[in-house]
Formats: C-alpha cells, structure tokens, sequence
C-alpha cells in the first residue's frame, strides 16, 4: 500500500548536485518523515540542513534521509535516529539536498576515507525513511535540544519497522569507490 506521494528534481551546478524534494501523506494516520538528519559533537546534536547519506546498492545511487542501518562490522553506543517531521493526513512537506560532485558513500556511524581518486557512473535515486503513527505515537517521543532549538524525535526505533518512499532523479552521475 502506498503512503506517500513523492517527487524529486535534480539540478547540476558548479561541481554541486542539488535535489528538491516533495512528498504528500495520502493515509488517514500521522506519517513521521525521518527527513532530519545530524550528527552528534561533543554530546550536542546539529541537524544538517542541506545533508543526505549516499550509499551504492544494486548498481544505483541512493541518497536519502533515512534511519540508516548500523554497518554490521561496527559497534555503537545509541543508533543516529535522525530527527522527525509529522505529516497529517493529506498534509505535504519539502525539502533540499546539496551535495559536492563527485558524490562520497557518506553514513552516520564510519569515515569513508579511501575512496579511489576514480569514479563510477550510476544511476541516481532519492530515498525518504519513514513510519505510520498510531495512536499513542507522539508520547513515545521527545524533544531534543539542537542548535536550532528543540526538534522532535525518538530515542529508540527499529530499521524494521522503518518504511521507505523511493524515486527516481532521471540522473546518472559520478560516485567515489572504494572498490580494486
């Protein structure tokens, strides 16, 4: 069952790849965008307005704003649970993702510092996380301190459970590697 409408264009310009997006909650629930994410320096979180993850699976591109799952090769404190937009029923958000050119691998949790001066060319795909709210969702929530104020979030949540909403960008473009 679909959730979500959503769309997203991509612009290219001075060596940056620029994604516009727009998605609609076609439910009759909340929908909670995981469209917020951040990174934690010295115990303060700072959101990343214009920030994607970028990750290759089955030869595409994916950049999105996800809950990202943590790499099975590394141990962590607390999972990076980006922050939330609540979408009511019928209600739609945007947003933007600038990006330098050539894209990096780029994750919450590792450093992707070898990556090859040479670059593949694949296919580009936008990729939003989401879940359903149900009654009761708001509580389990909490509001968390940031530079920009407090935003809404929560501390604990299952990839599971998480959805996606994916879309093409009619786009091919150069990706680092870190493949021989």
């Amino acid at each position: 069952m679909e959730h979500l409408k959503i769309r997203a264009e991509c612009r290219l310009e001075e060596g940056k790849l620029s994604i516009a997006y727009w998605v609609q909650n076609i439910t009759d629930r909340s929908v909670f965008l995981f469209d917020i994410i951040h990174r934690d320096f010295n115990g303060s979180e700072f959101p990343i307005d214009d920030g994607a993850y970028i990750e290759v699976s089955d030869e595409t591109i994916i950049v999105s704003r996800k809950l990202f799952p943590v790499p099975d090769n590394l141990f962590v404190e607390a999972k990076n649970i980006p922050f939330v937009t609540r979408l009511l029923p019928g209600a739609s958000a945007n947003g933007r993702v600038e990006l330098q050119l050539p894209l990096t691998p780029r994750n919450p949790y590792e450093t992707l510092d070898n990556m090859k001066p040479e670059a593949m060319v694949l296919p580009v795909q936008f990729e939003l996380g989401y879940f359903l709210g149900s009654e009761g969702t708001e509580r389990l929530g909490r509001s968390f301190p940031t530079d920009r104020g407090n935003l809404p979030g929560f501390d604990v949540f299952d990839e599971s459970s998480q959805l996606l909403a994916r879309t093409g960008l009619n786009a091919y473009l150069p990706i680092l590697t870190d493949k021989d």
